[in-house]
């Protein structure tokens, strides 16, 4: 069974995490590959997939889709 990471390391997860989040895919491969702890490296990468998703959701929301000239109606003159 998996240790969970100690707060420490969860402090640690969440700092590269935030500094990272809004590079480009190549620059946060980069800084991913410089960290040797396998362990945290997986839960950083496993937060960056669950950001990315979130992200990708609300891009396509319905909300947004409501309020684009593509699905509004035209009001005539």
């Amino acid at each position: 069974m998996k240790e969970n990471p100690s707060e420490q390391e969860w402090l640690e997860i969440s700092d590269v995490f935030h500094s990272i989040v809004e590079l480009s895919k190549s620059e946060r491969e980069a800084v991913l590959s410089s960290i040797t702890d396998e362990r945290k490296r997986n839960e950083i990468e496993k937060l960056l997939l669950a950001n990315d998703a979130e992200q990708s959701f609300l891009e396509s929301s319905p909300l947004k889709a409501i309020h684009s000239e593509e699905i509004s109606p035209k009001i005539p003159k």
